[in-house]
């Protein structure tokens, strides 16, 4: 089981981008863009796999050097008040719901802690993820999703020295 990180820290993580800077270029598997971004020191911070879709939506899947695991939800058409807690779920196609607490970091972005150790196994293999949060059921489908989170795996692994 992953250490949960309090939204606020976690969001703290996600809100240094003068301090950091992506390392290397980033590698296209399919829809995803599979990205790494260092801290000042050239160490790893995290490294990200990004999906647009064609309704203006964005799902990305970030992987920290500490292993922390996380999910930025975009959707246009969210109207939610930024800094707020939400109360939600998710669901992987096939696999049991999953409580979680969102934290809305702008009006249509939702950044999801992810505590389940099998979500990326998981994730592999579903065709669609489905969070509830906000009063909102949002879908995203995962096409793609086997290739972009072994590369993922593989960029976090790079970027610890093997490890």
């Amino acid at each position: 089981m992953r250490h949960s990180l309090p939204l606020a820290a976690l969001l703290g993580l996600l809100s240094l981008p003068a301090l950091a800077q992506t390392a290397g270029e980033p590698v296209e598997v399919g829809d995803w863009t599979v990205s790494r971004t260092d801290n000042p020191d050239g160490s790893l911070k995290q490294c990200s796999a990004k999906v647009d879709y064609d309704d203006k939506s964005a799902l990305t899947v970030t992987l920290m050097a500490t292993k922390a695991l996380f999910l930025v939800i975009y959707e246009p058409d969210l109207t939610l008040r930024a800094g707020r807690a939400y109360t939600g779920s998710y669901t992987l196609e096939g696999r049991s719901e999953v409580a979680v607490q969102a934290l809305a970091t702008e009006p249509t972005t939702l950044l999801v802690p992810i505590e389940d150790d099998a979500f990326m196994d998981n994730a592999r293999v579903a065709s669609t993820l489905t969070i509830e949060a906000a009063g909102r059921t949002i879908e995203e489908p995962l096409e793609g999703s086997d290739d972009a989170i072994t590369q993922l795996r593989e960029c976090v692994r790079a970027g610890l020295g093997g490890i």
